[in-house]
């Protein structure tokens, strides 16, 4: 059975709320198995990009995404030499390119931009990930 959580909404750290989105098409995808939604937040860095990219409407640059993740993942201290780097190679390679094949998010390399579609199910834990990750 298909979820249409297109009309679900979330609350942003600011208090403010948004409608997530479903597609870059407007076609709802199929509901996040639960082992997915907890292979997706396995990864530390992974959901510091789901943070940043959740509480942004529209489209993330990816350096200013980039910069997001080395400022939670250096609690704002500075970083070591080239870790700007690997997180971008780490996001590039890695990270996102995972969201973007499970409907996640959508990733335009040749402008450079992320922007979040959501999913009800992975947001139902993201928020409680958020707590325990403090950001």
């Amino acid at each position: 059975m298909r979820g249409d959580n297109s009309n679900c909404r979330r609350v942003r750290r600011d208090g403010s709320r948004t409608t997530l989105l479903r597609s870059d098409d407007g076609v709802p995808p199929e509901p996040l198995s639960p082992d997915t939604v907890f292979e997706l937040l396995a990864s530390r860095r992974r959901r510091f990009v789901l943070y940043a990219l959740a509480d942004t409407d529209g489209e993330v640059p990816f350096d200013a995404l980039v910069a997001q993740v080395v400022e939670w993942e250096t609690a704002g201290l500075t970083p070591p030499r080239g870790h700007e780097d690997r997180v971008a190679t780490a996001l590039h390679h890695v990270h996102l390119p995972r969201l973007a094949a499970e409907g996640v998010v959508s990733y335009d390399e040749s402008d450079d931009t992320v922007r979040y579609l959501g999913s009800a199910e992975l947001e139902r834990l993201l928020d409680a990930a958020r707590e325990t990750d403090r950001v």
